[in-house]
């Protein structure tokens, strides 16, 4: 949809993109719906809302049926831990794939200058997302969402049925492809929690990173946001997780750790090549496993994962509560 409202600042003329990127209930929508209410395009089609997110998801309905269709062709299923084959990105299926997905950004986002685009399966599909985005001639900036791996894993327990290293392990592979597809490239790294507890702070900072210049001095903008991060979200105070989660997974402490030194600006030789050596060890463990997680994947849940409805909902204001 065309924003006529955008009255930031974003450096250079090029048309830009802020994706959001995460894992599932790690605080992607919060963040989309809060770059929304900043003034950021959103796309003609939005998934709408549902009782575990009632605030919206803001996902591009119609993008969101593609990454399925591709992940459901590549037996992935958003819940596993396996990897879209290096192969796949240059292939005839990607190409075609990537023609569908850049005629979807120009319908969708229409002529925004600043949009908006956010699903957490992308974090698994962004060596094709940066071929659209460069044939689009539109820039890329990206949010990365964090949040600690036993919350997100204690809500997705609650909405589908994982248990806690499902999740885990699940949340490491999303966690582990965004922060490696995007090195060297416009990025910023944002905590969920200090989002709830001072989201101008956080947000400032970030805008800073990915050279966004939010108008954070709109009153009527800044009473949306607050209005769109209602009390039940800023009461959220996660407990010490920091003991439990090395007693369940070691190795996603470690990643969890190295994810908010780059946060923090610590982008060094050593904390790259720990998570380089760690994205290794899970992808040869998954070659020999992955399709082990396939397969809990598909029955360890109590309910389907998350979908695309068929039919497309209206477009809700920037400023939804």
């Amino acid at each position: 949809m065309a924003n006529e409202e955008w009255h930031g600042k974003i450096a250079g003329p090029q048309r830009r993109a802020v994706v959001v990127l995460g894992m599932h209930r790690s605080g992607t929508s919060a963040l989309a719906g809060i770059v929304a209410a900043l003034g950021a395009g959103t796309p003609a089609r939005l998934m709408p809302p549902a009782p575990f997110n009632p605030r919206g998801y803001w996902e591009p309905v119609a993008i969101v049926k593609v990454h399925d269709e591709i992940l459901r062709a590549l037996e992935i299923e958003w819940s596993t831990w396996r990897s879209v084959p290096a192969a796949w990105f240059r292939s005839d299926a990607a190409a075609r794939y990537r023609a569908v997905l850049s005629d979807l950004v120009l319908s969708e986002y229409d002529a925004s200058p600043l949009f908006v685009m956010k699903d957490p399966r992308l974090c698994r599909l962004l060596p094709l997302w940066h071929r659209v985005f460069a044939g689009l001639g539109i820039a890329p900036a990206f949010l990365i969402t964090l949040r600690h791996p036993l919350a997100v894993a204690a809500s997705l327990e609650r909405r589908e049925g994982i248990g806690t290293s499902h999740a885990v392990l699940v949340w490491m592979r999303h966690m582990l492809e965004a922060e490696a597809s995007t090195r060297g490239r416009v990025r910023a790294f944002v905590s969920y929690e200090a989002v709830l507890a001072d989201w101008r702070a956080e947000l400032g900072d970030a805008g800073r990173r990915i050279r966004v210049d939010w108008p954070l001095d709109d009153e009527d903008r800044r009473a949306a946001v607050d209005a769109f991060l209602s009390a039940d979200l800023r009461h959220h105070a996660p407990p010490p997780f920091d003991d439990a989660l090395q007693g369940i997974l070691p190795h996603a402490a470690t990643v969890y750790r190295l994810l908010n030194a780059l946060r923090a600006g610590d982008d060094s030789a050593a904390n790259r090549a720990a998570l380089d050596a760690i994205r290794r060890e899970t992808d040869a463990w998954c070659r020999l496993f992955g399709h082990v997680g396939l397969e809990l994947g598909s029955a360890g849940r109590r309910k389907p994962a998350p979908s695309a409805p068929d039919a497309a909902a209206p477009m809700p204001s920037a400023t939804a509560t």
